[in-house]
């Protein structure tokens, strides 16, 4: 049983804040229940799906149910909850919660025991139906020195950065790249065993060939390849992976073995590397509906751009117009600052080197808009040194 609260998520969890929490619309809310449940039930089906297939159980599993306690909290009113719950807890067995103690006696929201949540439900469970009932817990990911990984910890205490579930937050491209990236300093033995369904002897192996070439991101490689398909499924991996492919054709993480980087633009890739097979299956994970990789849809920027000929500042804002659908800018100025800062290459062309306001030059524009795949109609479209987007 997987519950999602729905109802407490309103009251919230103290999880050592020192202010007032910010409230936000019941609608919002239930919005972030809804994509919460999706998610788990995503994970579960993946689960069972791709996951299960491959292991050596032996009996029958169980079922596993995604529940929320808004269905039935958002049913009980002040009398209800005061009458048949509240006698339930004495103020005693409370004080013995760090997170109560601390509230009462200290003024501070504190609290981070889930344990004590648990112990309470199961003592509230066994004074109102007389059953015995079971928490099962899971230790914290930490990283190996014991430092807490979790959206509330900023990225630069824990080396990396938040990391969502949700594809509505992060396409799983991207999850699958931020796995990939995680830092050497807070792979461990513990954590492989944590987020992988693998038996002792494999994750020793795993670790020895991470430490024999750490070039190659071994350990990351495989956590990114089992938690993009547990979380996403296997179309989502093999689109990720095969995006992976085309967007870091140097990197050594892409080479089998002992075998050397290829020495191909992304649009090389593309045009001679990819089987009949990959092609057709990459253009189908460009489709709108598809949303497992960072794509654009330029509108008519071919025409835009013959109208423009030689003229710097028409030219200037195709590419603008270009980088405005690749994330969530305010207005041009600061797709233009992100371009100062960050850098701009469209078809393997230097439009904009960081820091540089005067690279982007109509000659080398039209150099990038010129090499636009002739069979595909693909462009490749990157921001600093890993931002990619496939234009389409």
């Amino acid at each position: 049983m997987r519950k999602v609260g729905g109802s407490t998520s309103i009251l919230g969890d103290p999880t050592g804040r020192t202010k007032k929490r910010e409230y936000q619309s019941l609608e919002q809310y239930a919005s972030n229940s809804s994509l919460i449940e999706h998610s788990l039930n995503q994970i579960i089906h993946n689960y069972w799906t791709q996951i299960v297939p491959a292991l050596s159980i032996s009996g029958k599993l169980g079922s596993v149910n995604v529940v929320n306690n808004s269905d039935w909290l958002t049913h009980k009113n002040v009398v209800d909850v005061s009458c048949e719950v509240l006698p339930h807890f004495k103020l005693s067995e409370l004080l013995e919660k760090e997170s109560a103690e601390s509230n009462i006696f200290y003024n501070l929201v504190g609290g981070h025991d889930q344990i004590g949540n648990i112990t309470c439900g199961l003592n509230l469970i066994y004074r109102k139906l007389g059953r015995r009932a079971f928490g099962l817990t899971v230790p914290l990911l930490t990283t190996p020195d014991g430092q807490k990984l979790g959206k509330s910890v900023p990225n630069s205490e824990c080396g990396m950065d938040t990391i969502w579930l949700m594809s509505e937050k992060l396409k799983p491209y991207n999850f699958y790249q931020k796995i990939l990236n995680l830092p050497d300093s807070i792979i461990s033995d513990k954590l492989v065993r944590q987020l992988t369904f693998f038996g002792p002897e494999e994750i020793d192996q795993l670790l020895t060939n991470h430490k024999k070439h750490p070039n190659r991101r071994i350990v990351q490689k495989t956590l990114a390849r089992e938690l993009t398909l547990l979380v996403h499924g296997v179309y989502a991996l093999q689109a990720s992976e095969l995006a992976t492919r085309i967007f870091f054709p140097m990197s050594s993480v892409n080479c089998p073995n002992d075998s050397l980087p290829v020495d191909k633009t992304s649009l090389e890739i593309i045009q001679n590397e990819l089987s009949s097979s990959e092609r057709n299956y990459l253009l189908s994970c460009l489709k709108p509906s598809a949303q497992f990789l960072p794509v654009i849809y330029p509108k008519d920027f071919t025409d835009s751009l013959k109208r423009s000929g030689n003229d710097y500042s028409q030219l200037l804002e195709s590419v603008l117009d270009l980088i405005m659908l690749t994330s969530n800018f305010k207005d041009r100025s600061e797709a233009l600052q992100t371009c100062f800062m960050r850098g701009v290459v469209l078809n393997n062309v230097n439009l904009l080197k960081k820091g540089n306001k005067f690279e982007m030059s109509p000659e080398n524009i039209q150099a990038a808009f010129s090499r636009f795949d002739q069979t595909t109609g693909l462009g490749i479209l990157r921001l600093g040194k890993l931002a990619f987007c496939i234009c389409v």
